[in-house]
């Protein structure tokens, strides 16, 4: 008879360079297969870590790499498509603030995908401020996750 194997250990959770690295490999997939859809471009963008400094709106340069990459898949997505760049925050602070902050940093990433060729129609920035937690602000590891860019196809 064989021997059981032991549980299999948890997944560890990957570092933002980890993350960054899967985004970028799916990113090159599209890019590659041309012609994307809005649903599957905005997948590939958020997998995506955007850093920024605390209370500021300056893109890390691990971003900045990344944003090169998002850049080259969105300039081939399909006709038509529009992206919401959307900015998020935990609950630290005041939400007039933070309202404030998740809207500069949305326009921060739009204004450096546009740098970087995107077409400045196809893309809207907003800032959600911590109106729309992913997870609990109770922990710090939920509000890491609060802090973040989402992308969503537009209407």
């Amino acid at each position: 008879a064989a021997a059981a194997q032991p549980p299999a250990a948890p997944a560890a959770p990957m570092d933002d360079a980890a993350k960054n690295a899967a985004a970028a490999a799916k990113m090159d997939e599209l890019t590659a297969a041309g012609n994307i859809s809005g649903t599957d471009l905005v997948d590939a963008l958020n997998l995506a870590v955007i850093n920024f400094a605390t209370g500021s709106a300056n893109l890390s340069q691990n971003s900045m790499d990344i944003l090169k990459k998002a850049a080259e898949t969105l300039k081939v997505a399909a006709d038509g498509t529009k992206v919401e760049i959307g900015g998020h925050t935990d609950n630290v602070g005041k939400p007039q603030s933070n309202m404030k902050l998740s809207a500069a940093r949305a326009n921060s990433v739009m204004a450096t995908l546009v740098k970087l060729g995107v077409t400045a129609s196809m893309l809207t920035a907003k800032g959600y401020g911590d109106t729309k937690p992913l997870e609990s602000n109770d922990t710090a590891e939920g509000k890491a996750k609060n802090r973040r860019m989402e992308f969503s196809v537009a209407q």
